[in-house]
């Protein structure tokens, strides 16, 4: 436990909380020390890291560039039965690990929240 912080009854920060981003413009696959990773350009594909033994991990992704971006799991895994989602610009998702598998917990974007027609 000596990596671990734990907090009891809440945190307050007086100066802000800054969380690891990474930006990217091609084929990335996500490291485990990343939270936020921003795809400024192009279309190519982001594959999550295997979500065995990192229950609860999050993970912010983000098209900020014109193509469209493919995000993958590696092995059979799915997020939320799907074996890819794809964001096109300005779509975003937050996904989390329940230990075997990948969950959708926020987005924003048609193809997120189910209502983008194709």
């Amino acid at each position: 436990m000596s990596n671990e912080f734990v907090a009891r009854k809440g945190i307050k920060s007086l100066g802000g909380i800054i969380f690891p981003l990474v930006s990217v413009t091609s084929t990335y696959t996500v490291l485990s020390t990343d939270y936020f990773i921003e795809c400024t350009s192009g279309t190519f594909t982001v594959t999550l890291p295997t979500a065995v033994g990192i229950g609860g991990k999050l993970y912010v992704i983000k098209n900020t560039g014109s193509g469209t971006i493919t995000i993958a799991t590696t092995s059979s895994q799915t997020i939320d039965g799907l074996s890819t989602i794809s964001l096109i610009q300005d779509e975003s998702i937050e996904i989390s690990s329940d230990g075997s598998n990948w969950k959708i917990i926020g987005g924003v974007g048609g193809n997120i929240l189910g209502t983008r027609s194709e």
